[in-house]
């Protein structure tokens, strides 16, 4: 009789020693999260960089990690919305000339990507304007107030604002001739990829003043005009480099600028240019050979 009781003891025992187990694994399985949602583990750009002019418009694509994350989730901004702005869906809008970041971050977790947006250009009266004159050959002066190079009419050899007279090329050799033709040949044209020489209606459009304000001012200590979009209050500061007449000799610095178009005019041996001092400003066609500034516009 007390060995069956035993048994039977032994026996309950070991059910109960099997349930604890089984108990104890169906906790374990659950707190190793088989149903827990997946979290993000990353989120990157199709894009680290982007280039626009301004007034352009592109659209970031931002890839989460895992591609089964429970949360997908993200919010993007812009360190920068005077120069760049960015919607919830990813769309960049260029608004002025500089560098913006973008940034987008997950709401799981708080993971984050990045995207440096770089816009050149000035919208003004319809036109992007670049923000400097052209230095050496498909080359953008330093800032604004810089004086770059003088340039025939037709021609991609800069020469220097300031004597001795040199030319990109290194030489200081000056032709007097004028070029034949009545367009400024793309391979002749001085501008860097992406730009061009304004026409003679692209540079009237800047002296358009109902839709354009300018006055002479000074900017870093250099004279000059300071073209202002109306409506907008975009603006492009042009300096009064001066030129270099047919022969080569520097002139009219601090007191005049002169600008080539990219129109020739009725004269073959003419073609225009944008002129402004401290109380004008106009187009005219001069001789081809004359040296002026390039003030490039997007294509």
């Amino acid at each position: 009789m007390l060995a069956h009781k035993k048994t039977k003891n032994n026996t309950m025992k070991k059910t109960l020693t099997v349930l604890i187990t089984l108990f104890a694994m169906s906790i374990g399985f659950s707190a190793c999260g088989g149903d827990d949602p997946v979290l993000v583990t990353s989120v990157t750009f199709n894009k680290t960089t982007l280039a626009l002019e301004v007034g352009a418009k592109d659209t970031l694509t931002a890839s989460i990690a895992p591609s089964d994350a429970a949360n997908t989730n993200i919010a993007w901004s812009s360190d920068k919305p005077a120069v760049a702005t960015v919607s919830q869906s990813g769309e960049v809008t260029a608004v002025a000339s500089g560098i913006a970041i973008i940034t987008v971050t997950t709401e799981d977790g708080g993971k984050t990507a990045t995207c440096e947006v770089k816009v050149t250009g000035v919208l003004i009266n319809g036109i992007v304007w670049a923000t400097s004159n052209i230095d050496m050959p498909e080359t953008f002066a330093a800032n604004p107030e810089s004086f770059g190079m003088f340039y025939q009419w037709g021609r991609i050899v800069g020469w220097s604002a300031d004597d001795p007279l040199v030319n990109s090329n290194g030489g200081t050799v000056w032709s007097n001739t004028n070029v034949d033709g009545t367009i400024w040949e793309t391979a002749n044209d001085p501008s860097p990829a992406g730009w061009r020489v304004p026409s003679l209606e692209e540079c009237q459009s800047l002296l358009d003043e109902a839709k354009v304000t300018s006055e002479w001012t000074t900017q870093n200590g250099v004279a000059g005009r300071r073209f202002t979009d109306k409506t907008t209050g975009a603006n492009i500061f042009l300096s009064a480099v001066g030129n270099r007449y047919m022969t080569g000799e520097q002139q009219s610095r601090g007191i005049s600028g002169y600008y080539w178009t990219s129109t020739a005019g009725t004269n073959a041996l003419a073609a225009h240019e944008m002129y402004f001092n401290s109380s004008e400003q106009n187009t005219v066609a001069p001789y081809k050979s004359h040296g002026f500034s390039v003030r490039s516009v997007a294509e």
